[in-house]
């Protein structure tokens, strides 16, 4: 079996350090990236996290039945679980 490629490839990812003294991952250590230490690609998605709304129980106790809407017919009883 043979392949043929009539288009160039292309490298969408750059592995080389940013050359902005200021940028905060030019001194980044690849072990703090792997384990998510003085990340601040991590922090940033974090920080997202925590400004999302949150929801909380009801007072009510009573009340147990969670609507949830907008899904498509894909999503499953077992993918809510």
């Amino acid at each position: 079996m043979t392949f043929e490629v009539h288009t160039p490839l292309t490298v969408f990812c750059r592995h080389d350090k940013p050359t902005d003294p200021d940028d905060p991952l030019a001194d980044q250590n690849i072990k703090d990236r792997f384990y998510g230490q003085n990340d601040p690609v991590a922090d940033k998605m974090m920080n997202r996290y925590n400004s999302m709304p949150k929801i909380s129980p009801p007072q009510d106790r009573s009340i147990t039945t969670l609507y949830v809407g907008g899904l498509s017919d894909e999503i499953t009883e077992e993918d809510l679980r």
